[in-house]
């Protein structure tokens, strides 16, 4: 019997899909991405954008001010280190652009330290 299939979109028999399970992106969620999840993250991350005064702090630094989809960067990811993942050393508040940049490693790393040491020392 010819069935829609929930994997591929297509229609044949049922059981028969040709694409593979391992083919699936949304198989199973990383830690990262259950950690992301947890109430404790949502919070520290609320509390990193206040400090930066909800302001992406690379554009900031250039003398840009940049305030929409703002999001939190770990500079050193969390699969690598996760006892950094809440350290406010390791977190910093950027745009969109900054981001992928940041995670394509264009943006230096000690760059960005020193971007969270100002907000930090900004915030005492």
């Amino acid at each position: 019997m010819l069935r829609s299939c929930k994997r591929c979109g297509r229609i044949h028999e049922a059981g028969e899909c040709p694409v593979k399970k391992e083919t699936q992106k949304y198989d199973r969620e990383s830690e990262s991405d259950k950690f992301r999840s947890r109430s404790i993250w949502r919070k520290k991350s609320k509390q990193i954008r206040e400090d930066a005064q909800e302001l992406c702090e690379v554009c900031r630094d250039k003398g840009k001010y940049v305030y929409e989809l703002l999001s939190v960067h770990h500079i050193t990811a969390i699969k690598d280190d996760p006892s950094l993942a809440l350290d406010d050393n390791n977190l910093i508040c950027v745009c969109p652009v900054c981001h992928e940049l940041a995670e394509a490693g264009t943006l230096n790393s000690g760059y960005l330290r020193e971007l969270a040491k100002k907000r930090i020392d900004r915030k005492r």
